[in-house]
């Protein structure tokens, strides 16, 4: 009741949009802490409310380059954290294994699962060759687990090496997957 009177006053002017979109997510971001969630469940239902008004994609368009630039400081946070794999080698091993399981374990979920559902062998192999990679979101989870204590930061170097050995053998594998498909028949 309170939101879609304000939004409509600011929206004549898109800098104030972004400033009070921007104070709407840090205004819920801060009750949520008071009622004991987290600030990131305070970010998402602030979102959600934004969500619901015509103005969505003017408030997209204006706060996309400091949503990278925070995803820029998260990325570089996360890489500040992990230590040198010269120091403790056997981090590098245990994420060798890991990539090569997580691309081992998807192509061996998804190509039955696709074949089954009446997908050709070229839908089946290019899908489960293109899902070779982890996504961002393991690292945020991650990330959430060394600040709550849950996982130790061996896991998360673990996992973020995991994520760059996959990130990179993904985009070779995704780059060449038409010769592999041709190479696997």
């Amino acid at each position: 009741y309170i939101l879609p009177p304000i939004f409509k006053r600011v929206a004549k002017f898109p800098e104030l949009m972004t400033l009070t979109s921007l104070g709407w997510c840090l205004f819920v971001c801060s009750i949520a802490s008071a009622f004991g969630l987290s600030l990131e469940m305070g970010a998402l239902i602030a979102g959600v409310g934004i969500s619901t008004f015509p103005y969505t994609l003017d408030v997209e368009a204006k706060v996309t380059n400091l949503r990278d630039f925070f995803i820029l400081l998260f990325f570089v946070s996360l890489g500040m954290k992990i230590p040198n794999p010269v120091e403790n080698p056997s981090i590098l091993y245990i994420a060798v294994r890991t990539a090569l399981f997580v691309i081992v374990a998807r192509f061996l979920s998804f190509y039955p699962f696709l074949k089954a559902l009446g997908n050709g062998n070229r839908v089946a192999t290019l899908t489960s060759l293109n899902l070779a990679n982890i996504s961002e979101f393991s690292l945020v989870i991650a990330a959430i687990g060394i600040r709550e204590g849950h996982i130790g930061t061996d896991i998360l170097s673990t996992i973020i090496f995991v994520f760059v050995f996959n990130a990179i053998g993904a985009s070779f594998i995704i780059n060449s997957n038409q010769p592999l498909y041709r190479d696997w028949e």
